[in-house]
């Protein structure tokens, strides 16, 4: 048996990997908030899916609140041998970690992009330390104190990843590949019925300002106004807006691309972007340090145009360290 957290699509693409890899293996997949994604690993006879109907593991003092129906549902189920989380220090991973006694023998880290290339803390160790005497107090559930987290967590001794040469670590990190069988399943959540066999143009891809890191209308403004630099008006321009982003910052784009003369179309939200990097018959890509640069550059290198754009976000706080990860890729061009 082995548990897996999933927040995002692409966390779901790896799942979906692994469970196929270990057909004889069952697996219960774990959502951290409502997902319309849950139907497309129903299909899996060894998986079933907790699906919550609120977004879990969110709020330090109210996430063992939250958790209770999760726990309530993973307590039918027999102790897993492996239980694998995108964060080690998601709270919802750590109240299950916690409430089951699972040591960090059995714990594994499932590819989240990005975050994955570089060293970091998140969150800060200051944070993470005021947090474990809070918890300590009160005998709440444990809160990691390593110096590092992800990959370079020395407590965790295994990874799967589809990004094996991009991915940070401790040296004695298990470096599982799931590459091969990445390429297989990373269509699986296809939504949309529009075809777009055969297009052909600029994929811009536009970061959650707005709707992750709460930044206004005026920081997205300044954001577009350098990456349209990069942009080559002779070819049209197809907008990808991150999943979490509404109709308002999606016409916002369009209406700032319209704007500046650029023959724009926007592509639907609900479909990933593996999905227009497989339909597409030749595409360039630009936009900011994102996993979805590294998709491209790993699995659709043929299909380029010409290197990706990989242009700043200083929204992002990882942003700068995140272009110094990728800048040795022949792929991809920084734009400064």
């Amino acid at each position: 048996m082995i548990w897996v957290l999933i927040e995002t699509r692409h966390h779901l693409n790896q799942a979906i990997c692994l469970a196929e890899m270990k057909p004889e293996t069952k697996f219960i997949f774990i959502y951290t908030k409502p997902s319309n994604d849950s139907n497309v690993s129903k299909k899996l006879e060894n998986v079933k899916n907790y699906l919550p109907n609120e977004h879990i593991g969110k709020g330090f003092f109210i996430a063992k609140y939250k958790s209770h129906g999760c726990i309530e549902f993973l307590s039918k189920f027999q102790k897993p041998e492996e239980l694998v989380t995108f964060y080690d220090t998601h709270y919802l991973f750590l109240i299950i970690k916690s409430y089951f006694k699972i040591p960090w023998s059995k714990v594994a880290l499932i590819d989240d992009g990005m975050a994955n290339t570089i060293k970091l803390s998140m969150p800060s160790f200051l944070n993470r330390l005021i947090k474990f005497v809070i918890n300590y107090f009160l005998r709440g559930f444990e809160i990691p104190m390593s110096r590092y987290s992800l990959g370079n967590n020395k407590k965790i001794l295994k990874a799967y990843t589809i990004f094996p040469l991009n991915y940070s670590s401790h040296e004695k990190l298990n470096k599982v590949d799931l590459s091969y069988d990445f390429y297989e399943s990373a269509l699986c959540t296809k939504k949309n019925k529009t075809d777009f066999r055969g297009f052909k143009g600029q994929i811009i891809l536009i970061p959650p300002l707005i709707s992750v890191r709460g930044k206004g209308f005026n920081e997205l403004k300044i954001f577009l106004g350098k990456l349209i630099k990069a942009v080559d008006k002779e070819n049209k321009v197809f907008i990808k807006t991150h999943p979490r982003e509404g109709k308002i910052t999606q016409e916002y784009v369009v209406d700032f691309f319209s704007k500046n003369f650029f023959k724009s179309e926007l592509l639907p939200n609900n479909n990933s972007i593996e999905f227009y990097f497989e339909e597409f018959s030749s595409f360039s890509v630009i936009g900011p340090p994102s996993t979805s640069l590294l998709i491209a550059t790993n699995y659709y290198k043929d299909k380029l145009i010409k290197p990706i754009i990989c242009v700043e976000d200083k929204t992002n706080p990882y942003s700068r360290q995140h272009m110094q990860s990728i800048a040795n890729i022949n792929s991809i061009k920084i734009f400064k």
